[in-house]
């Protein structure tokens, strides 16, 4: 069966969910590091509006959660665990692409502080979160 063309990313998660991350490859994120941050780039597909017709806010959460993950991880070669997430919404995503950042915001013991942030393509700020994360050292 072949998908349509905006979801091939749906049949790119169900196929290769062994080898990466089922919910990267279902939102399509493109994970990057820079020296300071991590970064996913994704696509603002319809496949994820809630029935306002806009873009999840659940799934904004996930996307910042999931970066953070991802910094943590690369930062400190260990899995970790969110305590705690606090989130902000100040405006909607309906089109285009949208990049999410995350970066630690202090304390190098085994709970760590971040936050992650979107944006729109238009470096409009989109949602932000908070976190408290424990991280094994």
């Amino acid at each position: 069966m072949k998908m349509p063309e905006k979801n091939n990313h749906l049949y790119n998660a169900l196929t290769n969910y062994q080898k990466s991350f089922f919910l990267v490859e279902f939102l399509a994120l493109e994970i990057s590091y820079e020296q300071s941050f991590c970064a996913a780039v994704f696509p603002i597909n319809d496949l994820y509006f809630g029935p306002d017709g806009t873009f999840s806010n659940g799934l904004l959460s996930t996307i910042m959660d999931i970066t953070m993950a991802h910094w943590a991880k690369n930062k400190t070669g260990s899995a970790g665990v969110t305590i705690e997430l606090n989130t902000k919404y100040l405006a909607p995503l309906v089109k285009g692409t949208a990049r999410c950042e995350a970066r630690f915001l202090g304390s190098e013991t085994c709970n760590r502080f971040m936050e992650a942030k979107i944006w729109n393509e238009y470096n409009c700020l989109m949602a932000c979160s908070t976190a408290t994360w424990s991280v094994e050292n």
